[in-house]
């Protein structure tokens, strides 16, 4: 199973929602399911809800393969709790710069970046794990506070 979390923002995130109804069209054996928060777009070939109990995220959190998540600080950081295969496909408007914030945790846990629907379809096929640099979960948030200080 394929769970997409795309956060809390007001606006959604229908352009990576469009990109799975499009892969879940092409290969309708893949189940999906998706948070798509207050997004306009309403995928036609997978499951989805506009927000999910914190209980009913963790058990589709647990019960995944893949983890298909946006570029939040948190969202990356909750996700690689549960060693699963997780790719990122950062916001590029909206908010602060979700893809430099990815690349900076991408240091520290195990992930993939994808920037495109090809990208997501070839992790969905090749992926494979990369060792990330262990580091104390004490220092996260330092890291975190530095790079957000730089963002702002």
């Amino acid at each position: 199973m394929i769970y997409i979390t795309v956060g809390t923002h007001p606006n959604g995130f229908d352009d990576l929602i469009k990109i799975f109804d499009s892969i879940a069209f092409e290969s309708r054996s893949l189940k999906i399911i998706a948070q798509i928060a207050n997004g306009k777009y309403k995928p036609k070939y997978f499951e989805y809800y506009d927000f999910l109990s914190r209980d009913k995220h963790l058990t589709y959190l647990k019960k995944s393969e893949f983890i298909v998540t946006h570029g939040g600080l948190a969202s990356i950081a909750e996700s690689s709790l549960f060693k699963k295969k997780i790719i990122v496909y950062p916001r590029k408007i909206y908010v602060h710069d979700q893809v430099s914030s990815a690349k900076l945790l991408n240091k520290f846990y195990s992930f993939k970046l994808a920037s495109s629907k090809d990208e997501i379809k070839f992790l969905l096929k090749n992926f494979k794990n990369s060792k990330a640099k262990k580091i104390k979960q004490s220092n996260v948030g330092t890291i975190i506070g530095n790079h957000l200080e730089n963002v702002f």
